[in-house]
């Protein structure tokens, strides 16, 4: 084979193996002495076959290099330390330099198969070009304006994302803790107070159904007739008694179904009685329980002693002033939870609705990027978290927002209890998985961008982080399914999600699993890998700057990189940060104060965390250039498919830099 050797020719040709030449690429370093005349020159072992391993060595050469960046000249007066040609070591360190010279090293691994090969054939790495200081002339790091300038920018920039978050977290505190003292809740149920939403009955296909889950069945042997009191719609109405179970005895209201009522009728009785299930109001007469096992049908509520407010109102019509029944009005409307008011519903249904077609069309144009060029960008672990990524913000934006806008244009929830539990469901799994998915992500960039060694993540291994992050997601999201916790409506009562609020031992305890599994340890997580990816960065510019100096291209091109690399980071956590931080506070203020959140203020947390189905995509697009350009290629009826510039890292002489 062409190209391939044995490596002794006394070899049988017909049995011995071939080798071919070291074509593997070193990872270069250089380190320099107090002297400013010596430099150590540091690379890996090659990978060599443990039958040549033994002839394995390294030749060293030095190039002294003009200002227009030709290295034509040997290094003649350096020296090498221990030896410059058959070094079996992976260091060597040359001295006698000239400061103020510019030089670049070059290392050829070779075995013995090399001495069938000419050495301008041979392999070989070259480090970048290096200026050896003048002694005495090197600026302190404190003397640099840019360097000044750019610490104080990227410590103001934290300052205030950090600032600015624990300034929102103090005004919610004092407004929440302000308003608690003033709320009253709608009922007390054993000491603990409860917050229902209204959902209609008509959304039930079975009204029996909406009954059974909204209203208590009662014994009918419990129930005591006493006298007829009036006469309804469906029947007589009845004043009786009714004795629960270690119970005093208490006075009802029996409302039957006469019989032989119509079907129509015998619906409308149910609808009514799931109406009355749902109001907890101090004003409102309150619904005991029903009898649906047995005829006739009964409705049981509470007695009226000095009957119904509309009959007194009509039988002192004329007798009232303004004052008594303003009086009356407001004592009525203090224990009501007033809807969310028309311009309310439209600034919801907007928000929805902005989210919905932007969240779609952008993490869509993501999906559609990666898909078209599958080959040629989605090869590198991070795109593999990206289009997941996309994917799970596409079906939030598509699916579950189109139902929170329909709810908030009609001012109620439109998709019954089934609809509830879909939404609440598939926003808590889609939500987790994009946190947990985020935090990949930064442990990923961390990975690669510090390990000497290229891929060492893999696709594959990428995938199955993905997968890892769905799977955990969903069980977590399952939880409330099974009993731990539920999903309910919040707000206004136009979407649902878990029960957040509760001061419950069972709901309050799922809540602050969510708290730290799914926000304090991915935001511990991307805090240390974006803040390690920065370090590494920086440690790249001061290198620069220390070997090629402060003015040299190759330093001015790694500040650039430094600065565009801090911008993404705090773009990152600052947009991780503003998705999820309203819900970690509020959640934190019931689990650790045991405060009940105002009504109304339960809408913030789900438009915040939604509202990254919007900018998580405007970050790929300003982070990652390959993903930009060909999205844009996209955009323009296909683009060209030939001319990609691959998403990936540039690795040069030992230096790593991210795209």
């Amino acid at each position: 084979m062409e190209g391939y050797f044995h490596s002794t020719p006394k070899a049988v040709p017909t049995t011995a193996p071939c080798f071919g030449p070291i074509t593997e690429k070193l990872n270069m370093r250089i380190n320099k002495f107090p002297n400013n005349k010596t430099v150590k020159v540091t690379w890996n072992a090659v990978k060599v076959n443990e039958e040549i391993r033994y002839s394995l060595h390294y030749d060293v050469q030095c190039f002294m290099c003009d200002k227009g960046r030709k290295c034509h000249m040997a290094c003649e007066n350096a020296h090498y330390q221990p030896r410059q040609n058959n070094v079996t070591e992976t260091f060597v360190d040359v001295s006698n330099l000239h400061p103020g010279h510019r030089y670049k090293f070059r290392v050829y691994p070779k075995t013995v198969i090399n001495r069938f090969i000419g050495k301008v054939n041979w392999s070989y790495t070259e480090t970048e070009l290096f200026q050896v200081q003048v002694a005495g002339t090197k600026k302190p790091r404190s003397t640099s304006s840019k360097t000044t300038y750019f610490d104080y920018v990227v410590i103001s920039g934290i300052a205030v994302v950090i600032s600015g978050i624990a300034m929102i977290m103090v005004v919610l505190l004092i407004v929440v803790v302000k308003r608690t003292r003033r709320f009253r809740p709608c009922q007390r149920v054993n000491g603990e107070d409860i917050s229902l939403h209204y959902i209609d009955p008509k959304t039930y296909t079975d009204p029996e159904r909406a009954l059974s889950e909204f209203a208590k069945e009662l014994d009918r042997n419990l129930i005591k007739f006493e006298t007829i009191v009036g006469g309804g719609e469906f029947g007589d109405v009845y004043k009786g008694e009714m004795k629960l179970p270690d119970q005093p005895a208490t006075k009802v209201a029996i409302k039957t179904l006469k019989p032989g009522a119509s079907h129509k009728n015998r619906i409308d009785f149910l609808i009514e009685a799931s109406v009355m299930a749902q109001f907890k109001n101090l004003n409102v007469i309150t619904l005991e329980g029903v009898v649906t096992k047995s005829t006739p049908l009964l409705i049981v509520t509470e007695f009226m002693e000095n009957g119904s407010l509309d009959k007194y109102l009509k039988e002192n019509d004329g007798m009232l002033n303004p004052l008594q029944l303003l009086g009356m009005a407001r004592g009525v409307a203090s224990e009501w939870k007033m809807p969310i008011s028309v311009g309310g519903s439209v600034a919801l249904a907007l928000s929805y609705a902005i989210v919905a077609l932007f969240g779609s069309l952008s993490n869509g144009l993501v999906a559609l990027t990666y898909l078209k060029w599958r080959g040629r960008i989605l090869n590198q672990p991070k795109d593999v978290l990206i289009l997941s990524l996309a994917i799970g913000d596409f079906v939030m934006s598509s699916v579950v927002c189109p139902l929170g806008f329909a709810s908030a244009v009609s001012r109620k929830w439109t998709s019954g209890h089934t609809g509830c539990v879909f939404y609440g469901f598939f926003s808590t799994w889609i939500g987790l998985s994009s946190i947990a998915q985020l935090a990949l992500h930064a442990i990923e960039r961390y990975v690669t961008l510090s390990s000497p060694t290229p891929n060492v993540i893999s696709v594959k291994r990428a995938f199955q982080m993905v997968m890892a992050a769905w799977i955990i997601s969903f069980l977590a999201s399952c939880f409330p399914l099974m009993g731990w916790s539920e999903y309910t409506f919040e707000g206004f009562g136009l979407h649902c999600s878990i029960v957040w609020d509760s001061t419950s031992a069972g709901e309050s305890s799922y809540s602050f699993f969510l708290l730290i599994v799914f926000f304090v340890f991915p935001v511990a997580a991307i805090s240390f890998s974006y803040g390690k990816i920065f370090f590494i960065v920086r440690r790249i510019y001061l290198n620069a700057e220390t070997m090629w100096g402060h003015d040299a291209q190759a330093t001015k091109e790694s500040y650039e990189a430094q600065v565009k690399t801090a911008k993404q980071l705090l773009l990152m956590i600052a947009g991780y940060m503003f998705a999820w931080t309203p819900y970690a506070i509020m959640s934190t203020i019931v689990v650790l104060f045991g405060s009940k959140i105002p009504f109304g203020y339960h809408e913030y947390p789900s438009l915040f965390a939604k509202t990254s189905n919007i900018y998580n995509p405007i970050i790929y697009f300003f982070t990652y250039q390959s993903l930009r350009e060909k999205a844009i290629d996209l955009l323009r009826c296909g683009g060209n498919a030939n001319a990609v510039q691959p998403m990936s890292m540039t690795v040069s002489s030992g230096r790593r830099t991210g795209h």
